[in-house]
Protein backbone atom coordinates (compact mmCIF):
# COMPACT_ATOMS: atom_id res chain seq x y z
CA UNK A 1 0.00 0.00 0.00
CA UNK A 2 1.54 3.33 -1.06
CA UNK A 3 1.46 6.31 1.27
CA UNK A 4 -1.30 8.19 -0.54
CA UNK A 5 -3.50 5.10 -0.72
CA UNK A 6 -2.83 4.60 2.99
CA UNK A 7 -3.73 8.26 3.63
CA UNK A 8 -7.03 7.92 1.75
CA UNK A 9 -7.79 4.80 3.77
CA UNK A 10 -7.26 6.38 7.16
CA UNK A 11 -9.13 9.56 6.21
CA UNK A 12 -12.21 7.44 5.51
CA UNK A 13 -12.05 5.68 8.88
CA UNK A 14 -14.79 6.65 11.34
CA UNK A 15 -13.91 9.16 14.06
CA UNK A 16 -13.72 7.22 17.33
CA UNK A 17 -12.66 9.93 19.76
CA UNK A 18 -13.74 13.37 20.97
CA UNK A 19 -10.34 15.03 21.44
CA UNK A 20 -10.25 18.62 20.27
CA UNK A 21 -6.71 18.64 18.89
CA UNK A 22 -4.91 19.79 15.77
CA UNK A 23 -5.80 17.39 12.95
CA UNK A 24 -3.04 15.63 11.04
CA UNK A 25 -2.78 12.76 8.54
CA UNK A 26 -2.33 10.43 11.53
CA UNK A 27 -5.04 11.69 13.91
CA UNK A 28 -7.75 9.23 12.92
CA UNK A 29 -5.42 6.28 12.40
CA UNK A 30 -4.02 6.72 15.91
CA UNK A 31 -7.53 6.86 17.37
CA UNK A 32 -8.58 3.76 15.48
CA UNK A 33 -5.42 1.86 16.37
CA UNK A 34 -6.02 2.56 20.05
CA UNK A 35 -9.60 1.30 19.75
CA UNK A 36 -8.44 -1.92 18.05
CA UNK A 37 -6.09 -3.02 20.83
CA UNK A 38 -4.78 -5.70 21.25
CA UNK A 39 -2.94 -6.04 17.94
CA UNK A 40 -1.86 -9.43 16.58
CA UNK A 41 1.38 -10.65 18.14
CA UNK A 42 3.25 -10.47 14.81
CA UNK A 43 2.79 -6.69 14.73
CA UNK A 44 4.85 -6.36 17.93
CA UNK A 45 7.94 -8.23 16.79
CA UNK A 46 11.26 -7.40 18.43
CA UNK A 47 13.35 -5.25 16.09
CA UNK A 48 15.91 -3.65 18.41
CA UNK A 49 18.01 -4.62 21.41
CA UNK A 50 17.58 -3.56 25.00
CA UNK A 51 14.61 -3.35 27.37
CA UNK A 52 12.55 -1.07 25.06
CA UNK A 53 11.73 -2.25 21.53
CA UNK A 54 11.45 0.55 18.98
CA UNK A 55 10.15 0.82 15.42
CA UNK A 56 10.30 4.01 13.39
CA UNK A 57 7.90 5.30 10.74
CA UNK A 58 8.69 8.00 8.18
CA UNK A 59 6.41 10.13 6.03
CA UNK A 60 7.46 10.54 2.37
CA UNK A 61 8.61 14.06 1.56
CA UNK A 62 8.60 15.14 5.21
CA UNK A 63 11.94 14.09 6.73
CA UNK A 64 11.20 15.69 10.12
CA UNK A 65 7.80 14.01 10.57
CA UNK A 66 8.63 11.29 13.09
CA UNK A 67 6.63 8.17 13.85
CA UNK A 68 7.77 5.96 16.72
CA UNK A 69 6.37 2.75 18.19
CA UNK A 70 7.70 1.58 21.58
CA UNK A 71 7.04 -1.71 23.36
CA UNK A 72 8.36 -2.88 26.71
CA UNK A 73 7.61 -5.31 29.52
CA UNK A 74 7.48 -3.77 32.97
CA UNK A 75 8.11 -6.06 35.95
CA UNK A 76 5.61 -4.39 38.22
CA UNK A 77 1.90 -4.48 38.86
CA UNK A 78 -0.50 -2.76 36.50
CA UNK A 79 -1.41 -0.31 39.27
CA UNK A 80 2.20 0.71 39.96
CA UNK A 81 2.86 1.47 36.30
CA UNK A 82 -0.46 3.28 36.06
CA UNK A 83 0.54 5.46 39.01
CA UNK A 84 3.81 6.49 37.35
CA UNK A 85 2.06 7.41 34.08
CA UNK A 86 -0.74 9.28 35.84
CA UNK A 87 1.70 11.47 37.81
CA UNK A 88 2.34 13.80 34.89
CA UNK A 89 3.62 16.55 37.19
CA UNK A 90 6.75 14.45 37.88
CA UNK A 91 7.62 14.04 34.18
CA UNK A 92 9.89 17.08 34.29
CA UNK A 93 12.12 15.12 36.70
CA UNK A 94 11.49 11.67 35.19
CA UNK A 95 12.02 12.45 31.49
CA UNK A 96 15.29 13.87 30.12
CA UNK A 97 15.14 17.04 28.09
CA UNK A 98 12.16 18.70 29.76
CA UNK A 99 12.11 21.80 31.92
CA UNK A 100 8.59 21.15 33.21
CA UNK A 101 5.44 19.13 32.56
CA UNK A 102 2.17 19.76 34.35
CA UNK A 103 -1.55 19.12 34.25
CA UNK A 104 -3.14 22.41 33.26
CA UNK A 105 -6.75 21.34 33.82
CA UNK A 106 -9.09 18.36 34.05
CA UNK A 107 -12.48 18.52 32.38
CA UNK A 108 -13.20 15.20 34.05
CA UNK A 109 -11.15 12.40 35.67
CA UNK A 110 -10.61 10.98 32.17
CA UNK A 111 -10.06 14.16 30.10
CA UNK A 112 -6.88 16.11 30.85
CA UNK A 113 -5.09 19.13 29.37
CA UNK A 114 -1.32 19.15 29.95
CA UNK A 115 1.43 21.73 29.42
CA UNK A 116 4.95 20.73 28.34
CA UNK A 117 8.21 22.68 27.99
CA UNK A 118 10.99 20.83 26.16
CA UNK A 119 14.59 22.03 26.39
CA UNK A 120 16.36 22.49 23.05
CA UNK A 121 20.11 22.18 23.74
CA UNK A 122 21.10 24.31 20.75
CA UNK A 123 22.39 27.89 21.17
CA UNK A 124 19.84 30.62 20.34
CA UNK A 125 17.03 28.08 19.79
CA UNK A 126 14.15 28.71 22.23
CA UNK A 127 12.53 25.89 24.16
CA UNK A 128 9.50 24.16 22.65
CA UNK A 129 6.24 24.58 24.55
CA UNK A 130 3.04 22.74 23.76
CA UNK A 131 -0.30 21.64 25.15
CA UNK A 132 -1.49 18.04 24.90
CA UNK A 133 -5.06 16.86 25.53
CA UNK A 134 -5.64 13.34 26.87
CA UNK A 135 -8.73 11.15 26.64
CA UNK A 136 -8.40 8.13 28.94
CA UNK A 137 -10.27 4.85 28.96
CA UNK A 138 -9.80 2.19 31.65
CA UNK A 139 -10.99 -1.32 32.31
CA UNK A 140 -9.92 -3.67 35.10
CA UNK A 141 -6.84 -4.89 33.19
CA UNK A 142 -6.24 -2.25 30.52
CA UNK A 143 -5.81 1.51 30.30
CA UNK A 144 -5.47 3.60 27.14
CA UNK A 145 -4.24 7.20 27.05
CA UNK A 146 -5.16 8.77 23.70
CA UNK A 147 -3.61 12.18 23.16
CA UNK A 148 -3.35 15.02 20.64
CA UNK A 149 -1.69 18.42 20.33
CA UNK A 150 -3.94 21.42 21.01
CA UNK A 151 -1.43 24.27 20.58
CA UNK A 152 2.31 25.00 20.49
CA UNK A 153 4.91 27.57 19.59
CA UNK A 154 6.89 25.08 17.46
CA UNK A 155 5.24 21.65 17.34
CA UNK A 156 3.00 21.31 14.28
CA UNK A 157 1.24 18.03 15.06
CA UNK A 158 1.44 15.35 17.75
CA UNK A 159 -0.88 12.33 17.81
CA UNK A 160 -0.39 9.23 19.89
CA UNK A 161 -1.54 6.81 22.51
CA UNK A 162 -0.17 4.76 25.39
CA UNK A 163 -1.70 1.43 26.34
CA UNK A 164 -0.85 -0.59 29.44
CA UNK A 165 -2.23 -4.06 29.98
CA UNK A 166 -2.14 -6.33 33.03
CA UNK A 167 -0.38 -9.59 32.14
CA UNK A 168 0.15 -10.93 35.67
CA UNK A 169 0.76 -9.90 39.29
CA UNK A 170 4.09 -8.28 38.40
CA UNK A 171 4.05 -8.17 34.62
CA UNK A 172 2.56 -5.32 32.60
CA UNK A 173 2.77 -4.67 28.87
CA UNK A 174 3.45 -1.08 27.80
CA UNK A 175 3.00 0.03 24.18
CA UNK A 176 2.93 3.51 22.68
CA UNK A 177 2.54 4.97 19.21
CA UNK A 178 3.44 8.58 18.48
CA UNK A 179 3.55 10.68 15.29
CA UNK A 180 4.82 14.24 15.53
CA UNK A 181 6.15 17.05 13.35
CA UNK A 182 7.87 20.21 14.55
CA UNK A 183 9.56 23.37 13.35
CA UNK A 184 13.12 22.76 14.53
CA UNK A 185 14.29 26.20 13.38
CA UNK A 186 18.10 26.62 13.21
CA UNK A 187 18.54 23.07 14.55
CA UNK A 188 17.76 21.75 11.05
CA UNK A 189 21.32 22.69 10.13
CA UNK A 190 22.28 19.38 11.79
CA UNK A 191 20.02 17.46 9.42
CA UNK A 192 17.11 15.07 9.99
CA UNK A 193 19.25 12.07 11.01
CA UNK A 194 20.69 13.99 13.95
CA UNK A 195 17.27 15.19 15.11
CA UNK A 196 15.78 11.72 14.70
CA UNK A 197 18.63 10.29 16.78
CA UNK A 198 18.17 12.85 19.55
CA UNK A 199 14.41 12.28 19.60
CA UNK A 200 14.79 8.49 19.71
CA UNK A 201 17.28 8.71 22.55
CA UNK A 202 14.94 10.93 24.59
CA UNK A 203 11.97 8.66 23.89
CA UNK A 204 13.98 5.60 24.88
CA UNK A 205 15.26 7.17 28.08
CA UNK A 206 11.77 8.37 29.02
CA UNK A 207 10.32 4.88 28.62
CA UNK A 208 13.21 3.25 30.44
CA UNK A 209 12.90 5.74 33.31
CA UNK A 210 9.17 4.96 33.49
CA UNK A 211 9.94 1.23 33.69
CA UNK A 212 12.58 1.76 36.40
CA UNK A 213 10.30 4.00 38.47
CA UNK A 214 7.40 1.51 38.27
CA UNK A 215 9.67 -1.38 39.27
CA UNK A 216 11.29 0.64 42.08
CA UNK A 217 8.56 2.90 43.54
CA UNK A 218 10.81 4.17 46.34
CA UNK A 219 13.19 5.78 43.84
CA UNK A 220 12.60 9.46 43.15
CA UNK A 221 11.70 10.46 39.60
CA UNK A 222 15.10 12.10 39.08
CA UNK A 223 16.92 9.01 40.41
CA UNK A 224 14.97 6.80 37.98
CA UNK A 225 15.95 9.15 35.13
CA UNK A 226 19.61 9.07 36.15
CA UNK A 227 19.55 5.26 36.37
CA UNK A 228 18.07 5.10 32.86
CA UNK A 229 20.93 7.25 31.57
CA UNK A 230 23.46 4.86 33.13
CA UNK A 231 21.84 1.86 31.46
CA UNK A 232 21.37 3.42 28.02
CA UNK A 233 23.52 2.27 25.09
CA UNK A 234 23.70 3.89 21.64
CA UNK A 235 22.99 0.55 19.98
CA UNK A 236 19.53 0.55 21.57
CA UNK A 237 18.36 3.10 18.98
CA UNK A 238 20.82 2.52 16.11
CA UNK A 239 18.74 -0.15 14.37
CA UNK A 240 15.53 1.89 14.67
CA UNK A 241 17.30 4.93 13.23
CA UNK A 242 18.55 2.98 10.22
CA UNK A 243 15.37 1.00 9.56
CA UNK A 244 12.79 3.74 9.08
CA UNK A 245 9.92 2.65 6.85
CA UNK A 246 6.52 3.95 5.77
CA UNK A 247 3.77 3.16 8.25
CA UNK A 248 1.54 0.14 7.66
CA UNK A 249 -1.65 -0.60 9.53
CA UNK A 250 -1.38 -3.79 11.62
CA UNK A 251 -3.47 -6.57 10.04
Amino acid sequence: MGFWVFLFHILTLPNVHSLEGIKSPYTDVIANLSSRWPFPAESLQITTTGPVQIKTWQTPGQPYYMGIEQTMWVNSSFEKLESVIDHIDQYGDLFPGYKSVQIKSKKSPMVWLTLWEQIIPVPFVPNITYEIAYEIKRTKKKKIYLYALTQSNRVKTNDGFIVIENKGPNKTLYVTYNFFDADWGPATIFGPDYLWEQSLENVYLSDLATKIKAENPKLSASDARNEAKKLFRDEYVDAALKNRTEFRLPK
